[in-house]
């Protein structure tokens, strides 16, 4: 009879919660067995019961998952049943390739050695005797790219899977407005009382025939889905267990997210490059998983760039990856996506070793490879006995995985759910809102209720066909950014993508009537989102320009004289003055173009003058003194202004660390003649105004008067 060494009630909770690790030993008749050491035959059996779940954990629910399956049987929820009390599963796919892929995906269950299926593959059965046998064989009907025949003794209602070529898209003009789109968001509260925000990365479509929606979780990672062990040294685990495999809609999550950072690109590839249905020498980059070029127009980039600006605005990265925007955007073309899936395997009483499986996507150089297409699945395994791991937040607290990854990637644990799992188990038609606990947080259509059969002004056919060119914001508010081309923009990334670049941030509005550069009828301003490089000011020589000194608030938000004084200066106030700063304002080459900068009668760029900098400063939040108060101390801002520019930026898009403010700006107005100099005032890293000293290296940014 066999032994097993007694397992901790802790242990045992997270074994029967996930195939990872388990700890389950069934007896064999096997006289080996009486050769081999209990752990030896802990770890054989921890090994087999892995391998189990990492193929069976795809066909089935995750809440199936459990330590002693042997004996068990299992429902199928792969794919949809033929008919009712069918044995046959109908996965439908795009392509040859993708059905391949899938096959492939259920059976190379770890991040080693990849088992080799593509679309050019004839037949390969897979055979494990503690898994069961599939038999992929290529082709079948007209309609049919493969078949799968299964034998599996623990699901007894599954013995064929067929991959099918999906029917054509309904006709737009029969169509129903699917409930929810790419990117959409709901949050819920789960049984440890916090609160997961799940992402769509699959919809129910019905322009692409289909009629599950697939939804992914980055962020909190419950307890249930946590092994958690206090190790050596005060060392505290928390690895992820239980969460199941689904490459399908880890890939659609990283297109997905590379479409909102990067709308122009992905288009441009998918437009270019994609390839439908061909079943030899597939070479184009496939959109998402299962979805049709010829349904482009509904994935087109004009809807990336709404959902874009809404992830921006309802600050989406943070809640549901633990990150900022614009970190988000950095990190994915620099280095993709990282995502931990099919938990871990732990050590056995003689090692501390740990392996965690990962899957990279990234930007590949052929067509193929191109939307973060480019997958690398590896194993990352290393010794723990002193080393801190905390999966409950990825993507948030480096400190918690760095030593265990040895670099600092952003990391997300995914978890996979349907629409039916998240609707309390009952699936949800395509048009209708998720119940079972779940709460819109945001929602393309929602956002914008007028998308739905808005017509294309090119040849008028449908809801939401291709629109790539975009026009201005309506209205222009503080905070827009404003692009190469002189057009308003409401996040950075848009006129980067959009306008050719971002070239400034407004920052203070008014009338026409109350003009913010006086003898003029310029009533915006805005500040560049470029600086130039530390110069030092030496502004020694003649103190006296013709600029005025003043002793309250109220005198200098009325000194509205940036442009005019940037000239002076410019000229060297008839003296031969040096005034590096203003020279370089003057001289910036913002790559606002030529017809952008008419576009809007831009001014040329300047030295703001202190009144100009404090009207823009309080137009974004910041809280000076009253304008009756003496200044004859440095002019501080109030506490909490800090925390609130921060959330004005994120709402932009725009990186506070990027904009690395030393010195914010310097003004062309004096505050005290008696310091013998130009009169250059600048904001430090505090947001406190002070004076230059003689010699002092500060940086500055230029500002840009416009009407509107």
């Amino acid at each position: 009879m066999c032994k097993m060494k007694k397992i901790s009630n802790l242990w045992l909770m997270a074994a029967l919660l996930c195939g990872l690790s388990l700890s389950v030993i069934s007896c064999k008749d096997d006289d080996d067995d009486n050769n081999k050491s209990e752990e030896q035959q802990q770890e054989e059996q921890e090994a087999q019961a892995l391998k189990f779940w990492s193929v069976v954990g795809q066909l089935v629910s995750s809440d199936d998952y459990t330590a002693d399956y042997q004996d068990k049987t299992f429902e199928p929820t792969y794919g949809q049943a033929e008919s009712e009390g069918s044995l046959t599963r109908i996965v439908e796919t795009n392509d040859m390739q993708t059905a391949a892929q899938r096959f492939a995906n259920l059976i190379n269950v770890g991040g080693g050695s990849a088992i080799a299926i593509d679309e050019n593959t004839e037949s390969y059965t897979y055979d494990d005797p503690e898994v069961g046998t599939m038999t992929y064989t290529r082709g079948g009907s007209p309609n049919e790219w493969a078949t799968v025949d299964v034998n599996i003794k623990q699901l007894p209602r599954l013995r064929k899977i067929i991959y099918r070529q999906g029917n054509e898209g309904t006709n737009a003009a029969d169509a129903q407005k699917a409930w929810y789109r790419f990117g959409d968001v709901v949050s819920r509260t789960n049984k440890d009382g916090q609160k997961e925000y799940w992402i769509c990365v699959r919809p129910a479509f019905v322009h692409e025939d289909k009629s599950e929606s697939h939804w992914v979780c980055l962020n909190t990672v419950p307890t249930k889905n946590l092994y958690h062990v206090s190790g050596s040294n005060g060392t505290e685990y928390y690895v992820p267990t239980g969460i199941g495999t689904d490459k399908d809609n880890m890939q659609n999550l990283a297109e997905m997210l590379y479409a909102i950072v990067n709308p122009a690109r992905w288009h441009d590839n998918a437009t270019n490059y994609h390839t439908d249905g061909k079943v030899w020498g597939f070479t184009g980059v496939p959109i998402f998983i299962d979805f049709k070029k010829a349904n482009l127009q509904y994935h087109n980039q004009y809807f990336w760039q709404n959902v874009q600006n809404a992830w921006v605005k309802n600050n989406i990265a943070e809640l549901a990856m633990n990150t900022g925007f614009g970190l988000l955007v950095d990190r994915i073309d620099r280095e993709g996506i990282n995502l931990l899936y099919n938990g871990y395997s732990w050590w056995s009483s003689t090692s501390w070793n740990c392996t965690l499986n990962q899957a990279s996507y990234t930007n590949g150089n052929s067509n193929d490879k191109k939307n973060l297409h480019l997958e690398t699945l590896t194993e990352v395994k290393k010794n723990v006995k002193d080393i801190q791991l905390d999966c409950r937040e990825m993507g948030e607290k480096q400190s918690n995985y760095q030593q265990f990854f040895g670099d600092t990637k952003l990391r997300w644990v995914i978890r996979h759910a349907k629409g039916k799992e998240l609707n309390g188990g009952t699936r949800p038609a395509p048009t209708a809102q998720l119940q079972g606990g779940c709460t819109d947080v945001y929602r393309y259509y929602a956002t914008y209720p007028n998308e739905w059969n808005r017509l294309d002004p090119k040849n008028g056919n449908g809801p939401e066909v291709s629109v790539v060119e975009t026009e201005q914001l309506a209205e222009v508010k503080v905070g827009d950014i404003i692009g190469a081309d002189g057009k308003f923009y409401s996040t950075k990334t848009l006129a980067e993508t959009i306008g050719g670049g971002a070239v400034a941030m407004v920052m203070s509005l008014s009338d026409k009537a109350h003009p913010l550069e006086k003898g003029t009828t310029y009533n915006g301003i805005a500040m560049a989102l470029a600086k130039s490089g530390t110069m030092t000011i030496n502004e020694g020589e003649d103190y006296d320009c013709g600029l005025t000194s003043y002793v309250n608030m109220a005198d200098y938000k009325n000194d509205l004289n940036g442009l005019a004084t940037t000239k002076q200066l410019v000229d060297g106030c008839g003296k031969n003055h040096d005034h590096p700063a203003a020279k370089w304002c003057s001289t910036f080459a913002s790559g606002l173009t030529a017809e952008g900068k008419a576009r809007y009668k831009f001014s040329d760029w300047f030295l703001p003058s202190f009144g100009q900098w404090l009207i823009s400063q309080e137009s974004v939040g910041f809280t000076y003194p009253p304008e009756n108060e003496s200044n004859a101390g440095a002019i501080t801002r109030r506490n909490d202004d800090e925390a609130r520019f921060e959330e004005f930026l994120k709402e932009r898009g725009v990186d506070r660390k990027t904009l690395s403010f030393t010195t914010f700006t310097c003004s062309a107005s004096p505050r005290d003649k008696s310091y013998f100099l130009i009169g250059f005032s600048y904001i430090d890293k505090d947001f406190t105004a002070h004076q230059v000293g003689q010699g002092n290296s500060h940086i500055v940014h230029p500002f840009i008067l416009f009407e509107y």
